[in-house]
Order: C-alpha cells, then structure tokens, then sequence
C-alpha cells in the first residue's frame, strides 16, 4: 500500500487478471502506478534532459562536435507505460486518413520519425502505391 504499487502489478493478484482485456481497463486499474509513473518522468526528464544539455554545451565548447543553437535544445518522448493495441492503432489511423487528416500528423501521433516516413512513401512510389 506505501508504495502505491496496485497488487495486480506486484503480481499478488494473479488469478483475476485474464479479465483485463481492454486496455481501457487495464488504464483503470493501472491509474496509480501510471500517475506515479507520470511524476518520476517529469521529475527524471527534467535532470536528464538537463545533464545532456550541459554535456552537448561541453563538448561544443570543446570543438568535439559542432552545434547549431536549435540542436542545443532536447526534449524527451516517454513511450506509454502500457502495451499499445496495433489493430486499434491502424484502424484510428485509417480513419483519421479518411476524415482528411494529413499523413504526416497520422505518422507523428503514431510515434513514427519522419526519417522513416520518407523511407515508407518512397517504397510507395517505386511499388506505385498511393
């Protein structure tokens, strides 16, 4: 109970969890480990993303590598904490994409890097698929 941890997830409560089939569910039941989670990101990313700065700052100054003031800047994108379901994903997709959504927001909200995205739409023009 002190820390915060739910028995589902110390595995205390084993036998009930085949009924947590949604990820809906599994949010609710997971709702204080995810928060705690939350905290301890905002917490660690901060001093994390501060430590990098610093050592990118450094290491400019030292001429080991070069730095445009833009690259100075990080920012840190936390996977979600629980499974995510890839047939639910591709079909909100595919529906975004069908309501007019451009492809490359589609792509960003599904974590793709826009590096990839070019190697996909590529692949789609040498195979002509739209």
């Amino acid at each position: 109970k002190v820390s915060g941890v739910p028995p589902v997830a110390s595995g205390v409560i084993e036998a009930r969890i085949g009924n947590l089939t949604s990820a809906s569910a599994l949010r609710v039941t997971m709702v204080g480990l995810i928060s705690k989670t939350n905290r301890k990101r905002v917490t660690y990313g901060r001093g994390i993303v501060t430590a990098s700065e610093m050592a990118l700052l450094a290491a400019g100054d030292a001429g080991l590598i070069e730095l445009a003031l833009g690259d100075r800047e990080l920012k840190i994108e936390w996977p979600d904490p629980l499974p995510i379901d890839e047939q639910e994903l591709a079909h909100s997709a595919r529906i975004q994409r069908e309501l007019g959504v451009p492809v490359d927001r589609i792509a960003e909200r599904m974590g793709v890097v826009p590096t990839d995205l070019d190697e996909v739409e590529q692949e789609h023009e040498k195979l002509g698929v739209k």
